[in-house]
Formats: structure tokens, C-alpha cells, sequence
């Protein structure tokens, strides 16, 4: 069994975790090493007063190693903090203070900050503190804690300081070369991590942007051969008058009528991620005409749903007009889509103002409401709320992507048969008359 070896100091590179474990018995080769310096110099000088400490100190100091090359780790590093101070602070006391032996305190003090982990942070604090308060205990006392005691004398004194400056700042150098090591390899391993996550990023943003521009062509590429088929279906009308045909016809223009809302929906999500916000003169009264003029049929077919507008807002703002048309008309179409068929009165309210330097848009209805279960559910992608819904389930979620890359917010508020109200919070500019 060696004490050290370039095997060793390989291992100590290489098992970062187990740093703290070799270190253990690093230093306690080195306390050997002190010791057995000391047990010869006194023998040469024919000075046996601390012979005998000396040896059984060596003794217990090998059992320390030993115990921690048989793994364990956790009492060896404990005793050997405690055996460095009770040595250091018993010869202190029993030496003349000129021969430095107080200078050991100084890397005892660093060593729990190398053999104690993150986790073991109490007992970093509680060794570190111990050889403080040994030396603050050996100046009260005048390095005479246990009384006028000196077991050392002559030429032997001088030998042994010698010794005692060397060790303590070789052991010194150790555990700072140690420590500024260590805070090298976090900084290399830190590099390492924010240049992988940066190429990870650029290749995550890559990839989004090439799904994103795919998503868009293939949406806006296949929208025109329903277009199309669409034109196609409206021609065949003026020659086929077989009623079940025709039937069928309706049937098939009312399923590529909403395969061609789902190609908007996923073109105006693309448009969203890649567009940056921009900034028109925007006149909301004319967006809101707009709007609701997308709807007039589907206000006709629902036996005349009453719409009331509030814009309150003077003048124009300075705000991207696509997004906010686009944000209005998914909330509108919530709002008609989801009305209650049997219900007499059917509202929509719209209302329009400002708040703070905010634009707040508001849709209000009267009808089938959103029940607690599913309120959180409902800015989901693809979520709808009941199966009789005939939309693509991405309104709410396209409104909450537009109002969040304008830095605004949504809020929405329901009860169930009662109705619905949704806000959208926008920051804008106010274009004065």
C-alpha cells in the first residue's frame, strides 16, 4: 500500500467526485511526513522530551489513512480536522511560540472547504470555525493554556521552526493550488456547458425556423387547390339538380370550407412566429367593420344575433392592424360560434378602449359559457370546448400567441350557460387628431 503515487494524482484528474476522498489521504501523508521530520530532527539533537507523543501521533495518523483507503470517508476526514487542530493547538501550548507551529492553523482552515461537499455545508462552517477559536483561545492565554510548560530547548528550537515554516506554507500552497484548480476546471466546465447550449440553441432556433417557413408554405400551397375545388363545387351546381347530389356537395364544400379556416389558423400562427410586430396608423372602427363583415352570414343563419360596439378610443394607434384584425375576428367568431341555439336574445358586445397606454379589447356573450373544469384548458392548442364545435381549436391559442409576442395579456371570465367575456390587453400608441 503506497501513500502517493503519479497513479494516485492521475486518479485525483480524473474522479472529480472523489477529489475530496484522495485529498484525505493526501493530507494525511503529509501529516506523516511533518511528524516523521520531527521524530528524526529529535532523535539527531538526542532530544527525547515529545518522542513518545510524536510516535503515537504518527500512529494514529496512519489510521486515519488507512481508514479512509478502506472507505471511510466520512470518519476519516472528520477525525483527521480534529487531530490536525488538537495537535497543532496541544504543541502550541507546550513550544515556544517563535518555533511557528501556530502557522498550521492557516491551511487547517482551508482544508474543510476542500473535503466537504455543497451538501455538507454546516460542517464546512463548523471545522473552519474550530481553528479560529483554537488560536483566539492560545493569544488570550498567552500559548500557555495548560501553564508555563516547554518541552523543547537549544539548537533543537531552531531546526524545528525551520521545519514548521516550510510544512505549514508547503501545505498552504497545497490546498490554495488546490482550490484556484478547482475554481479553473468550473470555469472551463462552465464554458464547455454555455458553448454546447449555445450551438444546441442555434440549432434549436434553425430548426423552428425552417419548421416554422414549412408549416407556412405547405398551409398556403395547399389552400389554393381547395380554393379551387371550392370554385369547382359552386360551378357544378348550375348543371347537376339531383337533390342527393347536391346534398352531397354541400356536405363536401362545408368540410373544405373548414379544412381551408384550419390552413388560416396555421398561416396566421406562422405569420406570428415569423414576423416581427409592426407598426401602422390603425383606424379601429374600420378593423371592426371589417371584421364583422366576415361574420354577416353567420349572423343570418343564427336568426339575427344582436351586435353592439363601444369604441371609445379618439383617433387612430400606432400598433400592428394584422394582429389586432386577426385578434378581434377569433374572438367575434368564439363568441358567434358558441351561442346557444335555442336561446331567443342571442348578444355579442363589443368594446374597444384605452387603459393606461393599453388598448383593451373586449367580446362579450350571452352564450353557452365555459364550465371550471376546462377554463384553464381553453388558450390550449387544438382544445375545443365541446364536441358539437366545428372549429380547428387553435382561436384562443392564435389570439394568446398574437397578444403575447405584443407584450399584452388575455383574460378571460365565464360561467357556464351564462356566457363568456375575454380581454385582450395590448400596449399601443395613441395617434392624437
Amino acid at each position: 500500500m503506497s501513500f502517493i503515487s503519479v497513479d494516485r494524482l492521475s486518479r485525483l484528474e480524473k474522479s472529480p467526485e472523489n477529489k475530496p476522498n484522495i485529498l484525505v489521504s493526501i493530507y494525511a501523508f503529509f501529516t506523516f511526513c511533518v511528524l516523521a521530520l520531527h521524530i528524526v530532527n529529535e532523535i539527531f539533537w538526542r532530544n527525547y522530551n515529545s518522542l513518545i507523543i510524536e510516535i503515537i501521533l504518527l500512529i494514529i495518523d496512519i489510521g486515519i489513512y488507512v481508514l479512509n483507503e478502506r472507505g471511510y470517508h466520512a470518519f476519516a476526514k472528520r477525525t483527521l480536522l480534529l487531530f490536525l487542530n488538537l495537535i497543532v493547538f496541544g504543541f502550541c501550548n507546550v513550544v515556544p511560540p517563535y518555533l511557528g507551529t501556530y502557522y498550521f492553523f492557516f491551511p487547517i482552515i482551508t482544508i474543510p472547504a476542500i473535503v466537504f461537499n455543497r451538501k455538507e455545508r454546516g460542517l464546512q462552517y463548523l471545522y473552519m470555525s474550530i481553528p479560529i477559536l483554537l488560536m483566539l483561545l492560545l493569544k488570550i492565554s498567552g500559548f500557555q493554556f495548560f501553564g508555563p510548560i516547554n518541552i523543547n530547548g537549544g539548537i533543537v528550537d531552531r531546526t524545528s521552526e525551520t521545519i514548521n515554516i516550510f510544512a505549514s506554507m508547503s501545505l498552504l500552497c497545497l490546498s490554495l493550488a488546490y482550490m484556484l484548480k478547482s475554481n479553473d476546471d468550473v470555469e472551463d466546465l462552465r464554458s464547455k456547458i454555455a458553448d454546447k447550449l449555445d450551438r444546441k440553441n442555434r440549432q434549436l432556433k434553425k430548426a423552428n425556423r425552417e419548421l416554422v417557413h414549412f408549416t407556412y408554405r405547405a398551409s398556403h400551397d395547399l389552400k389554393a387547390p381547395l380554393s379551387t375545388i371550392l370554385g369547382l363545387i359552386n360551378l357544378s351546381r348550375y348543371d347537376i339538380k339531383h337533390e342527393p347530389s347536391l346534398k352531397y356537395f354541400k356536405e363536401i364544400e362545408n368540410s373544405i370550407r373548414k379544412l381551408i379556416r384550419l390552413l388560416g389558423d396555421i398561416i396566421n400562427l406562422s405569420r406570428n412566429a415569423q414576423l416581427e410586430v409592426e407598426k401602422d396608423v390603425v383606424n379601429l372602427a374600420e378593423v371592426t367593420e371589417r371584421v364583422l363583415g366576415n361574420f354577416r352570414n353567420d349572423i343570418h343563419i343564427l336568426n339575427g344575433i344582436q351586435v353592439r360596439k363601444d369604441i371609445s378610443v379618439n383617433g387612430g394607434i400606432v400598433s400592428d392592424e394584422r394582429r389586432i384584425e386577426i385578434v378581434l375576428n377569433n374572438l367575434v367568431s368564439n363568441a358567434i360560434k358558441f351561442q346557444k341555439r335555442d336561446q331567443k336574445e342571442k348578444r355579442v358586445s363589443i368594446s374597444i378602449n384605452m387603459l393606461n397606454k393599453k388598448l383593451s379589447i373586449v367580446v362579450e356573450d350571452n352564450g353557452q359559457g365555459i364550465s371550471e373544469d376546462i377554463k384553464d384548458k381553453v388558450f390550449d392548442m387544438f382544445y375545443r370546448g365541446n364536441s358539437y364545435s366545428d372549429g380547428s381549436g387553435l382561436g384562443l391559442y392564435i389570439v394568446a400567441d398574437i397578444v403575447g409576442k405584443m407584450r399584452g395579456e388575455v383574460n378571460i371570465s365565464s360561467k357556464e350557460n351564462e356566457g363568456t367575456r375575454v380581454e385582450a390587453v395590448i400596449p399601443v400608441e395613441i395617434v392624437r387628431r
